[in-house]
């Protein structure tokens, strides 16, 4: 079995509704809450339902507008028709159709784990129309923080439930009977909780995912489409005049990697790094993480 590099995001109810936006002649179903400067927040994975960020969305909905939706093939868009090609160049000219369907002229970019990555493509391509970039927990332009990223699951799964964690799981005769969508969830209950630092919470929130959340083939096409496409030290010069934040975890897998990697991309960025964390500061570290959030957005 094909091992899939997923990036995760909590699941929880969308209680907002959704804007329905024709956009080239699609449908599209756009989330919007709040007023005031525009802050669009793009999640991880890739190909994960984006509804995982509620919370986020709420909170910078107090202060700001906030939008939030699922990209082409994923979640309220899985029916939108996919190109054959170039479907991450199509993400990025989907998010510039969804601007200027809402009348936005400029906004701050939210991106987490695998959204940082797909923030500062959408930077790269339209400098113009971005104010400000705040990366939470990213992944670096070269990817310096997926080193070893299996080894590292492996590693943590075995500190905690040892006898429950097969890396080999795969070859495991009674797989073979396993549906898609038990293959999925799976995958997301075993690696999610090595995402935490509580490695209960991990879990406790690993069992609120459902398979139609993630899109593995999806998932796999964007990864080896952005090898191709990239972000280059050249991209990042051209939006060194962008104020950016990061923020990230003492104990993140991606860590110290992704932010020394980074580093060399945009010196001048302001950064954070919460301790008792992983992967998701907003959950396990509220106190802290608002806090700090409120003054990057403003």
């Amino acid at each position: 079995m094909r091992y899939v590099l997923f990036l995760f995001a909590f699941i929880f109810s969308l209680s907002a509704s959704a804007k329905t936006l024709m956009i080239n002649h699609e449908t599209w179903q756009i989330h919007d809450q709040g007023k005031g400067d525009v802050v669009l927040v793009l999640g991880g994975g890739p190909a994960f339902t984006v509804w995982n960020l509620l919370p986020l969305q709420q909170h910078i909905a107090q202060r700001h507008r906030a939008i939030l939706f699922d990209m082409r093939g994923v979640g309220d868009q899985q029916d939108l028709i996919l190109p054959t090609s170039a479907l991450l160049s199509q993400w990025i000219e989907d998010i510039e159709a969804v601007r200027k369907a809402l009348g936005v002229t400029q906004m701050t970019l939210v991106g987490h784990s695998w959204g940082g990555l797909m923030s500062l493509l959408y930077a790269k391509h339209h400098p113009k129309q971005v104010k400000k970039l705040v990366l939470l927990n990213p992944v670096d332009p070269e990817k310096r923080g997926l080193t070893d990223i299996l080894d590292r699951i492996n590693e943590r799964q075995n500190q905690h439930k040892p006898q429950e964690w097969d890396a080999n799981w795969d070859n495991d005769q009674t797989t073979l009977t396993r549906t898609e969508d038990e293959v999925k969830l799976y995958q997301i209950r075993q690696v999610l909780p090595t995402y935490f630092t509580d490695f209960a919470m991990g879990e406790r929130y690993a069992a609120q995912f459902e398979a139609k959340d993630f899109y593995p083939d999806l998932n796999s096409r964007i990864w080896q489409e952005y090898d191709a496409l990239s972000f280059t030290r050249g991209d990042a010069l051209v939006l060194s005049n962008k104020p950016l934040h990061f923020a990230d975890c003492n104990d993140d897998l991606l860590m110290p990697e992704n932010r020394d990697g980074l580093r060399t991309y945009f010196p001048k960025m302001k950064e954070k790094v919460f301790q008792q964390c992983a992967h998701f500061p907003w959950i396990e570290q509220p106190k802290r993480f608002y806090p700090w959030f409120n003054r990057a957005l403003n």
